[in-house]
C-alpha cells in the first residue's frame, strides 16, 4: 500500500484519492482532514466497504453506510447506528448472512432470518427463531452437520441428528442422547476414529466391533482408555487395520504374539512396538514375519 509509505502525500488530495481508488483501505493512512473529504470518503468505500472504518464523521451518513453496506456487507460493523436499521441490514444480510452478527437487534426478526439464512447456512447461529424450526435446522445440518450446535431444541432428534452425523461425524460431540445409540455411533466412528471416546457404556461393548469400521484406528486407540488399550479384541481390531496402533496397546498386549503378528502383517514396522522379548521371538523364529519384513522397501 504505497500511501502508507509515502507520509510526504498523506495530505495531497489528488494522491490520497488515487491511493483509495486503488485500495480503500488506503484511506487508514490519510490525514484526519482527508477522512473527511466527503468525495475522497466515497471514492474509498466503493472500492472498498470496510473503509468505512476509516472515515468515523461518516459512520452515521445514510448514504455513505448505504453505499459502503452495498460494496462490503461486513462493513455494517462499523456503522452502529444502523445495525437495526432493517433496511440497511437487508442489503448486508443479501450479500451474505453471516452479516446478521452484526445486527444483534434485528436477529430475530423473520424476514431478515430467512434473508441470511437463505443467503448463508451458517446465519443459523444468528437466527433464533430458525432454530427453532424443523424444517429450516434439517435443511441446516444437511450441508453442514456441525450446525446442530445451535440447534438445542433439536439435538435429540433421531431425524435430525442421523442427518447431522452423517454429513460430518464430529456432530456426534452436539447429541449426547445419541452417544449411546449403536447405530448412529457406528455412522460417527467410520468418519472419526477420534469419537470412539464420546460414546457410552453399553455402545463401548461394542467397540471391537467399532473399530473396524473407523477409517482410523490409530486414532480411535490415541483416544481410547487406558482399559481398552488392554483389552485384547480392541486392540486386534486395531493392529490389523492399521499395524502400527501396535505402538498405543499395552506393554501386556505388545507381549501377545497374535496381536504382534496381526500388527506386523499388516505394516511390518509395527515390530519395533512388539514388547523386546516379543520382538526377538517373532524375528528369529516365525519365518512369516521374518519375509513381510524383507518384502518391503523401507527398512526405517
Amino acid at each position: 500500500m504505497a500511501l502508507k509509505h509515502a507520509p510526504d502525500f498523506q495530505n495531497d488530495p489528488a494522491i490520497v484519492k488515487i491511493a483509495v481508488a486503488q485500495k480503500g483501505e488506503a484511506l487508514k493512512y490519510a490525514v484526519p482532514k482527508l477522512k473527511k473529504d466527503p468525495e475522497i470518503v466515497k471514492i474509498a468505500i466503493s472500492q472498498d466497504g470496510k473503509a468505512l472504518e476509516f472515515a468515523e464523521k461518516y459512520q452515521d451518513d445514510p448514504e455513505i453506510v448505504k453505499i459502503a453496506v452495498a460494496q462490503d456487507c461486513m462493513a455494517l460493523q462499523y456503522a452502529p447506528d444502523f445495525q437495526s436499521d432493517p433496511e440497511i441490514v437487508k442489503i448486508a444480510v443479501a450479500q451474505d448472512g453471516m452479516a446478521l452478527k452484526y445486527a444483534p437487534d434485528l436477529q430475530d426478526n423473520p424476514i431478515i432470518e430467512r434473508i441470511a439464512f437463505s443467503q448463508n447456512a451458517h446465519a443459523l447461529q444468528y437466527a433464533p427463531n430458525l432454530q427453532r424450526d424443523f424444517e429450516t435446522v434439517r435443511a441446516a445440518v444437511a450441508l453442514d452437520g456441525l450446525l446442530l450446535q445451535y440447534a438445542p431444541d433439536f439435538q435429540n432428534d433421531p431425524e435430525i441428528v442421523k442427518i447431522a452425523v452423517a454429513q460430518n461425524g464430529m456432530a456426534l460431540q452436539y447429541a449426547p442422547d445419541f452417544q449411546s445409540d449403536p447405530e448412529i455411533a457406528l455412522i460417527a466412528v467410520k468418519q472419526y476414529g477420534s469419537l470412539l471416546h464420546l460414546l457410552t457404556d453399553n455402545v463401548k461393548n461394542d467397540k471391537g466391533q467399532l473399530i473396524t469400521e473407523t477409517s482410523d484406528s490409530y486414532l480411535a486407540m490415541k483416544n481410547a482408555s487406558e482399559e481398552e488399550k488392554n483389552n485384547r479384541d480392541f486392540v486386534l481390531r486395531a493392529v490389523e487395520k492399521d499395524g502400527s496402533a501396535l505402538e498405543l496397546a499395552s506393554d501386556n498386549l505388545k507381549n501377545d504374539r497374535q496381536i504382534v503378528l496381526a500388527a506386523i502383517s499388516n505394516d511390518y514396522r509395527a515390530l519395533k512396538y512388539a514388547c523386546e522379548n516379543r520382538y526377538s521371538d517373532c524375528f528369529i523364529f516365525d519365518t512369516r514375519i521374518f519375509i513381510r519384513i524383507f518384502e518391503g522397501t523401507d527398512y526405517d
